[in-house]
């Protein structure tokens, strides 16, 4: 039940620690493209509404695709959401 309450407080401060950008089409073309840190950025602006709307299944898929190619903090977040 603890770890559930610190992962649950870890995932809602995510946004307000990594979110210094805001979705826009130059950053999707490039999530598209494959470019990893596009990839993760997509992720940070889906999982917080960041200038799309909210939506955590768009935001695990562009963490999956940055985490498959290495992306440490994607990896991480996907741990925390247990993926």
């Amino acid at each position: 039940m603890l770890l559930l309450l610190i992962v649950s407080a870890v995932l809602a401060l995510l946004p307000l620690m990594w979110v210094e950008t805001s979705f826009d089409k130059e950053l999707k073309r490039k999530a598209e493209e494959g470019d990893m840190v596009s990839q993760f950025d997509l992720g940070l602006c889906y999982q917080s509404g960041s200038g799309v709307r909210k939506d955590e299944k768009q935001a695990a898929l562009w963490f999956m695709r940055a985490a498959a190619q290495g992306h440490a903090e994607a990896k991480a977040i996907l741990g925390m959401l247990g993926r």
